[in-house]
C-alpha cells in the first residue's frame, strides 16, 4: 500500500501497522481456515458455545444487526449451506460432484436458520452461542468491517486523512 504523510516515518509506521492489521483479520475472520473463527466454528459445532474476541465480537454483532434489519435477507449463519455446497474450500476448482440431497439441503437449512446470539459485556470475555452444528460466515461483511479497523488502526497514528482500499472497496 501506499500512504503519503509529512513525517514519512509516521508513514512507514503507520503502513506497517496496518499490513498486520490486515493480515491477521485475514486469517482470524475466515471461517474456514486455522483462525479465530474457524475455531469458534469447531467450537460451536461441539458445544454451541464459544469465546470470542472483542473484535470478532464486534463483527458478529453487526452481522447478527443486520439478519434482523434485513429480514434474513443477509445472514452469517449459512455456514453450514456453505460447507455442503462445498465452498469452504478455498481451492476448490470444481464443483461437488452431485448437488445436496432435498434432505441434507432440509437439515442445513433447519441449522441456519437458527439465530445465533453474542454476548458483548462492556468488559471481559465476549461469547458467542448458536444451536450445534451451527456455523457462521462473516465474508459478506469482512470487508467493510476490515476496512473500518483498518482507518482506526491509522487514527492510532494520528492522520487524519486516508483512504484504504481494499480490492475495491474503500474507506476514508
Amino acid at each position: 500500500g501506499t500512504l503519503h504523510c509529512r513525517q514519512s516515518n509516521l508513514a512507514r509506521d503507520a503502513i506497517t501497522a496496518l499490513k498486520q492489521v490486515c493480515a491477521t483479520i485475514n486469517d482470524d475472520w475466515y471461517a474456514w481456515g486455522n483462525g479465530e473463527l474457524a475455531d469458534v466454528n469447531r467450537r460451536l459445532a461441539e458445544t454451541g458455545k464459544a469465546e470470542v474476541s472483542r473484535p470478532l465480537a464486534s463483527v458478529l454483532l453487526t452481522a447478527r444487526e443486520l439478519t434482523d434489519r434485513s429480514s434474513r435477507r443477509f445472514s452469517a449463519a449459512l455456514g453450514p449451506i456453505i460447507k455442503l455446497w462445498g465452498f469452504d474450500r478455498f481451492d476448490a476448482n470444481e464443483p461437488p460432484d452431485k448437488p445436496p440431497t432435498a434432505s441434507e439441503l432440509a437439515n442445513a437449512l433447519a441449522i441456519a436458520n437458527n439465530e445465533f446470539e453474542i454476548n458483548l459485556p462492556p468488559t471481559g470475555k465476549a461469547t458467542v452461542s448458536a444451536p450445534r452444528g451451527a456455523m457462521l460466515d462473516i465474508g459478506g461483511i469482512a470487508k467493510g468491517a476490515a476496512l473500518q479497523v483498518g482507518i482506526n488502526a491509522v487514527r492510532d497514528f494520528d492522520i487524519d486523512g486516508a483512504i484504504i482500499d481494499a480490492g475495491g472497496d474503500v474507506a476514508t
